[in-house]
């Protein structure tokens, strides 16, 4: 599960690709993301829960640095995005 922070950025819209493991008991895939950034900022902060996450990608394919920090009882962890460079307010 994914929760936005939108103090920086607004998600507008997710599509998601999920491959099913009724024997594990397991999704995986991948999210596409599209989001505008309200504030410059080099960072998208995410909210993930029982997630695990082994890339971060732009459009283009180049790779992000990402930091998914301990879990929260009840929340989850937080999930930040850095961006190769700092995105202006009406960014897409």
């Amino acid at each position: 599960m994914l929760i936005i922070y939108t103090e920086l950025t607004l998600v507008k819209h997710i599509s998601l690709s999920l491959n099913v493991d009724f024997e594990k008991k397991v999704l995986s895939g991948f999210a596409v993301l599209s989001i505008d950034v309200l504030q410059d900022s080099n960072q998208v902060i995410l909210d993930a829960s029982n997630l695990t996450i082994e890339s971060v990608e732009l459009e283009d394919g180049t790779s992000l640095e990402y930091v998914l920090d301990e879990p929260v009882p009840n929340y989850g962890s937080k999930f930040t995005i850095t961006l190769p460079k700092i995105s202006s307010s009406g960014e897409k």
